[in-house]
């Protein structure tokens, strides 16, 4: 289990694929542990969603700001 996610699953392997250096786990979810302290997020059709709400991406000045900060911070 990931802390910090909003819903857990428990899944039953169906399949492992080798792909070159690595491996795709196909899975079946047999039991879902949803989270209540944080909403869900959906991404569907290149938007992201809480239930039954859009959740919208930042105007261009916000996200200026938010390169502003991250090069402030950022490790060189």
């Amino acid at each position: 289990m990931i802390e910090g996610n909003t819903m857990r699953s428990e899944c039953r392997l169906v399949k492992k694929v080798r792909l070159g250096t690595h491996f795709l786990f196909v899975g079946e979810i047999v039991k879902l542990y949803p989270t209540t302290d944080k909403p869900s997020l959906i991404y569907s059709e290149g938007k992201f969603w809480t239930l039954g709400k859009q959740v919208h991406k930042p105007d261009e000045k916000e996200l200026q700001k938010i390169q502003s900060v991250v090069e402030k911070y950022k490790k060189k």
